[in-house]
């Protein structure tokens, strides 16, 4: 993840971890939280995700 403002660029790393005690989560399921958290750190902290 990419903090973007007018002088300079900080990368910044995190760790998830995502876990349901009553059931597997499926791929499908994990992929639109991830989806969801990345779009609100966009919108609330300017941020982009780096290419992989």
């Amino acid at each position: 993840m990419r903090l973007r403002n007018k002088i300079h660029e900080k990368s910044i790393a995190y760790s998830l971890t995502f876990n349901d005690s009553t059931k597997t989560l499926k791929e499908e399921e994990i992929n639109t939280l991830f989806e969801k958290i990345i779009k609100d750190v966009e919108s609330k902290l300017d941020a982009k995700l780096r290419n992989m």
